[in-house]
């Protein structure tokens, strides 16, 4: 004898027979509601499938009768009982066709088997009593579906569907007709209506259709970061009035930013980094005056920044463009990162041309932008000589008492020398006559390496460079210049650049722009004694990616172009804390013969010959600078359980231990609502210094990473109602 929920089932499978129900449940409206509540239990969800599907003009009955009769005539919806030509019981009708026909459609082997091994005679007696296949049940009750999704946010269903046809088609596998549209990957609704739409990374390609995005009415956030998206802006998004959040970073959307962004009142959020934008940034942004963030970094504007009027606006970048002119007074209280990467002058920039005789702009430090050939070595007299062509492309030392403290320095340290060795000589010779006038400069040890000695030297009028003193060079001259050359041409606002150098038999000179903050060594592990300002998250995670910016830069130059030595002590700062990669290179200065006096810590397991670093090596050195950002420690000193381990060792035995929060330095303890930045940073850096080189993410990926967990502890936070419409949830 059969159960009393093969019985249900029977009858929500399509059985149109009453006798059936009635033996089953045959007392009162109450008895059958518990049974069909008893079918629709999470045990028997595996079980349900199909129903009779609604027959023409039934559906206005249900809307209009006073109890409303839900998906089957004997199915009860008494919360519906009050309602009248509402939206509610077509809801709970939609609902209740979501359970039944769609649950388990996807599983229709799976309940066939069952019920089969059970009693053979069931789908017999089903499909005998109705003349109709499962599959026909399947096929009407999609279609009924369907139906349900044009009435209650038809055009939310059709819109998605218009998308991934066109963007999606392998991406998004739960975008189908047998999974709820609220259900889908990234969607969130609201009363049925699409909300939000978040697919980033979610492997979309193409063109974003016209006449698609702008049906999602009630949209509020829009992220389709990290895809493979082409093409321009669709201008229906002016059909979008709720939109306040669009997060479109890291795609190749091209062309200009379309009219339709600027009709966008309550848009708080727009992040457009990373794609192929161009023409000028229109001053159709103050129209947006809730608008507080705008990222187009990355980008090929052209032009200037027009004035933007925005009394919101905090967070702004429109670095790695193709603009000039003069940063508008209203953005100048902006990070000098937001406009690294452009010709743009003024504000953090330093002052334009015209404004001042003094320093020459355009460039970070007041640096002169130098070229691949022969470099210009001028003063304030503006007097100009080209170097022989034996010398370094595109290096300056930027002043004639540049020049002149080069050779103070060389003669001081000559003098210094104890054995008797050949004097050094240069090519203006007359210059030495002025040395003990200059000797009067004062010239400071600021460390010592495996390649040599840094000295800051300081004339009189207060103009200070760090010299590097190399010391186990037995190149011959001709492979120097070459190799200093290789050095010299990488020109990036986040590299030191080499100024200068100086070559002899006994001395070979490096002159770098000195950082009046030293390095990040020092700032790390000197001296931590109550009084001194601690380095916050946002400090450290700025110099995270600032480095990796620098790094990666260095990378793009050749396939096999690296570092060779990244660490701590090589990554300087500026007077605002700003990280500049310094060093890079050195390694392919030195001899077979060089060896190092100890092993780094921050040196690849695979390392064997320092002149050779592969950018995999590179990876692998600088996440171990980043997890001794997040922990304080110095890449030798981390020792557990007594016995000595390297810090990723370290970090990683600690965190199986599931000890994480002891891995971070109890500075950084101190800050809240970044603890998930924190372990998105320890991670990438865990990535970073893997074993196995070909695990490892390269520079431009880690580059990327840090900056989306930037952005993230910056701001894309979660919104509460009490939050305000500033604020918008992370991506």
């Amino acid at each position: 004898m059969w159960s009393l929920g093969t019985y249900c089932l029977a009858v929500l499978s399509g059985a149109k027979t009453r006798g059936l129900w009635g033996w089953a449940c045959k007392s009162s409206a109450t008895e059958k509601e518990n049974c069909v509540l008893r079918c629709l239990s999470p045990e028997c969800y595996d079980l349900i499938y199909g129903g009779d599907p609604l027959e023409e003009g039934e559906l206005d009955y249900i809307r209009g009768h006073e109890y409303k009769y839900c998906m089957h005539k004997y199915f009860y919806m008494k919360d519906c009982k009050s309602i009248k030509a509402s939206s509610e019981c077509p809801e709970k009708i939609y609902m209740l066709i979501k359970i039944l026909s769609h649950q388990c459609s996807e599983s229709l082997p799976l309940v066939k088997t069952w019920m089969v091994s059970r009693d053979p005679s069931v789908i017999h007696e089903v499909q005998g009593k109705t003349n109709k296949s499962f599959t026909d049940y399947q096929e009407n009750t999609q279609k009924l579906y369907k139906a349900f999704q044009q009435k209650k946010g038809g055009r939310n269903y059709e819109a998605l569907q218009a998308l991934r046809s066109a963007v999606g088609k392998s991406a998004l596998p739960s975008w189908n007709s047998s999974t709820p549209t609220c259900n889908w990957q990234g969607v969130t609704c609201e009363n049925g209506r699409v909300t939000e739409l978040r697919l980033p990374g979610a492997g979309l390609m193409g063109t974003l259709p016209s006449n698609v995005l702008g049906n999602l009415s009630a949209l509020r956030t829009l992220s389709l970061r990290y895809n493979a998206l082409t093409g321009p802006i669709p201008d229906d998004l002016s059909r979008l009035p709720e939109l306040r959040a669009i997060y479109f970073q890291h795609n190749s959307f091209s062309g200009e930013v379309p009219a339709s962004v600027f009709t966008l009142k309550n848009l708080v959020r727009l992040d457009l980094a990373g794609n192929k934008f161009s023409g000028e940034i229109s001053p159709d942004f103050n129209k947006l005056n809730r608008l507080g963030t705008l990222f187009l970094d990355g980008n090929s504007f052209t032009g200037e920044i027009p004035k933007l009027d925005l009394p919101t606006l905090s967070q702004f970048n429109v670095s790695y463009n193709k603009l000039n002119g003069s940063i508008p007074k209203s953005l100048r209280k902006m990070p000098k990162d937001s406009f690294l990467g452009t010709g743009l002058c003024g504000g953090p920039l330093g002052l334009c041309p015209g404004e001042t005789a003094l320093t020459p702009a355009g460039s970070p430090e007041g640096q002169p932008a130098a070229g691949g050939g022969a470099a210009d070595v001028g003063g304030s007299s503006g007097k100009k000589k080209k170097l022989s062509g034996g010398a370094i492309a595109g290096i300056a030392i930027g002043c004639v008492f540049g020049v002149l403290l080069l050779l103070a320095l060389i003669f001081f340290l000559c003098r210094k020398r104890s054995s008797a060795s050949t004097p050094a000589t240069v090519e203006k010779g007359r210059d030495l006559q002025m040395a003990p006038d200059l000797l009067r400069a004062s010239a400071e040890v600021l460390g010592k390496g495996a390649f040599g000695t840094a000295y800051k030297a300081v004339m009189e009028s207060g103009s200070a460079v760090a010299v590097k003193r190399l010391k186990d060079v037995d190149l011959p001259e001709p492979e120097f210049r070459e190799r200093i050359a290789a050095i010299g041409a990488v020109q990036h606002e986040l590299v030191v650049p080499l100024r200068a150098y100086y070559f002899s038999k006994d001395e070979k000179l490096l002159v770098y722009d000195y950082m009046s903050m030293g390095s990040l060594s020092a700032l790390l592990h000197g001296n931590r004694a109550s009084g001194r300002t601690p380095l916050d998250w946002e400090t450290r995670s700025a110099i995270a990616l600032a480095a990796a910016r620098g790094v990666a830069h260095i990378h793009s130059t050749s396939p096999t172009a690296s570092h060779g030595n990244i660490k701590s002590s090589n990554v300087l700062l500026t007077k605002n804390y700003e990280a500049r990669v310094s060093d890079h290179g050195l390694p392919t200065l030195v001899g077979p013969s060089f060896s190092p006096t100890r092993v780094s810590g921050y040196r690849a397991p695979e390392v064997t010959d320092i002149r050779r670093v592969s950018q995999k090596a590179d990876v692998y050195s600088f996440g171990v600078l980043l997890l001794e950002l997040l922990t304080g420690k110095a890449p030798t000193h981390a020792v557990v359980n007594e016995e000595g381990l390297d810090l990723p060792r370290w970090v990683q035995s600690v965190v199986r231990e599931e000890w994480t929060s002891e891995v971070f330095d109890q500075e950084l303890l101190r800050y809240q609502n970044v603890e998930e930045e924190m372990v998105q940073l320890l991670q990438l850096a865990i990535d970073c210094s893997a074993q196995h080189p070909d695990r490892r993410p390269s520079m431009s990926e880690v580059a990327a990473r840090i900056d989306e967990i930037r952005r993230s502890s910056l701001g894309d936070r979660p919104a509460t109602e009490s939050a305000g419409d500033g604020e918008e949830p992370s991506l």
